[in-house]
């Protein structure tokens, strides 16, 4: 699909990283009714362009959508002689056999039909990021971005629990893990499909606030236990796992107390050059379910924390003083 943008890139840009402007430039966002992949290539009045995909899940994961842009645009740059597409499947259908499933399906609707879900950008600059750094002790780099964003992130979305719910509650904390080069199976780094499965960290309520340190060691023990059990599950024990996860996130949603985050970061999405040079901003269009994605900023150091919040909680959230502090 091919649009045009009554405006210059730079105006559309100067309003800042606004999701109902963003969303626009893709051509549907419900992935049960639209094409496997859709491509939206937007033209500026300026000449420049803007090339929304989206994919759906029944197809792959994050990992291997950006594995296939980048594809494309080599092919593009090379007028289609070099750097074709092949994909590997690994049989992933033995080495991760289906499940039987008696119980309803995991749904990614809301409990409350009539919340409003808004999505917000907070960036976390180099400069933030040694700042975290340093207030969980570690100046050196030991602990990653991603965790030190996401312990933050986490501290604020309890802080929300709290004033919702009038008291600190236990939280689950699902995140999404990549499996290539993790499984015992063999599953290579190029493998092709959703090759990721959910696990869960909980925060154990008490009559205090989580201390920032706190949740960092327990994301990274519990991330590293996980780590160590996939090296030597089976590919059935990871589906096995996975489902109860799934079911564990459900009953959690009845009360809405859990927070679903996923990674970009490290993907390489801003070495997408289509022969007219690398992008100036790689982003998404937002979430109809409340969760948390992470995506590296342009310069590789910070990250873009894009949270999608029921309306009134997001309110509470981006008034939190560490939000405050830390984001911009």
């Amino acid at each position: 699909m091919v649009t045009h943008v009554s405006t210059s890139l730079d105006d559309f840009l100067k309003q800042g990283p606004r999701i109902d402007h963003m969303s626009q430039l893709i051509a549907a966002k419900d992935q049960d009714t639209t094409w496997l992949v859709t491509v939206q290539v937007n033209i500026f009045a300026c000449g420049a362009l803007a090339i929304g995909v989206i994919a759906s899940h029944k197809l792959t994961d994050g990992c291997n959508l950006v594995r296939f842009i980048n594809s494309w645009a080599s092919m593009n740059r090379a007028c289609g002689g070099d750097g074709a597409f092949a994909p590997t499947y690994d049989k992933l259908d033995h080495l991760f056999p289906p499940v039987t499933n008696s119980s309803p399906g995991h749904s990614s609707d809301p409990v409350d039909q009539e919340a409003i879900v808004v999505t917000k950008r907070f960036l976390f600059n180099g400069t933030s990021i040694s700042k975290l750094r340093a207030k969980a002790g570690s100046a050196k780099g030991e602990h990653t971005r991603v965790t030190l964003v996401a312990s933050l992130l986490w501290k604020a979305l309890i802080a929300v629990d709290r004033v919702k719910s009038g008291s600190f509650r236990d939280c689950l904390l699902t995140v999404a893990m990549n499996l290539r080069g993790k499984a015992s199976s063999p599953v290579s780094k190029s493998s092709f499909g959703n090759v990721w499965a959910p696990y869960p960290i909980r925060f154990l309520q008490n009559e205090t606030e989580p201390e920032f340190c706190d949740l960092v060691a327990l994301i990274e023990d519990t991330t590293r236990n996980v780590i160590k059990w996939v090296q030597k599950a089976s590919g059935e024990e990871i589906c096995r796992h996975a489902k109860a996860v799934y079911a564990l996130v459900d009953e959690e949603l009845k009360q809405n107390k859990f927070c679903i985050f996923t990674s970009w970061c490290r993907f390489p999405i801003y070495e997408v050059d289509f022969g007219w040079g690398k992008p100036c901003w790689v982003t998404e269009a937002g979430s109809a379910l409340e969760m948390v994605s992470l995506m590296d900023d342009k310069d590789g150091d910070g990250i873009e924390a894009w949270v999608s919040l029921n309306h009134k909680e997001m309110y509470v959230f981006e008034r939190d003083h560490d939000i405050l502090d830390f984001t911009s």
